[in-house]
């Protein structure tokens, strides 16, 4: 519906999401990564009584034998499949938490700059949740503007923008303020994380531009 809405350009010219491929051809993205990319370092909510398993657990096999919840219509949701992990979906992103409760997955992996919110608004309801505390995963996932196709100049006027404050500094500067505390909280300098390729990405992803991206390459496992 979001998308529909932001192609006709009348309610709507203007969303930031996660990409996916058939937004970027039906809308103007404005292919800068609002976040650099830390939407795809992925930190788990488990079941508290299954601490011991994550972490114990050493390569990326052993995380695809568990079983992963996610939104039916998330753009991450292919990915995982493409990339063989077993999956557990459902179109409701409440009942995602509750299903994770009834241990009906293993984990549900989260954005680090999503978790920590998410945990706090449900652990009252859900006091089975905690966040693992041991293991992460990456991957390469931007936060694009995507921008109607009624509204072309609009699109030129937010990349003038951006990139002008990507070339003053201020960009970073905003994005620290913003985020440095998550990063840090997330404390991925102390878990193993386990990189997976992201093949629904468009050609045109500037994965090479590293000004966008945040990274922990040294710290990343394939």
């Amino acid at each position: 519906r979001m998308l529909l809405e932001v192609k006709k350009g009348k309610l709507i010219n203007l969303v930031s999401a996660a990409t996916r491929s058939h937004w970027e051809d039906e809308l103007i993205p404005v292919r800068i990564t609002i976040m650099k990319g830390i939407l795809g370092y992925r930190v788990f909510l488990i079941h508290k009584d299954d601490q011991l398993k994550f972490k114990t657990l050493e390569t990326l096999s052993d995380l695809k034998n568990l079983y992963a919840g996610l939104g039916t219509r998330w753009s991450i949701t292919k990915t995982f499949k493409e990339n063989g992990f077993n999956i557990t979906t459902h179109l409701n992103y409440e009942l995602l938490f509750k299903m994770l409760a009834n241990k009906r997955f293993d984990y549900f992996p989260r954005g680090i700059n999503e978790i920590f919110d998410e945990y706090e608004a449900r652990k009252k309801i859900c006091p089975e949740l905690k966040i693992e505390e041991t293991k992460a995963l990456y991957l390469p996932l931007p936060i694009y503007f995507f921008v109607s196709p009624k509204n072309p100049k609009l699109a030129e006027r937010i990349e003038s923008g951006l990139i002008q404050m990507l070339e003053d500094g201020s960009f970073d500067e905003f994005f620290l303020k913003n985020y440095q505390t998550i990063i840090e909280k997330s404390g991925l300098n102390n878990r193993k994380i386990f990189m997976i390729e992201n093949n629904t990405l468009s050609s045109k992803t500037p994965l090479n531009q590293k000004r966008l991206w945040w990274r922990l390459d040294n710290k990343l496992e394939n």
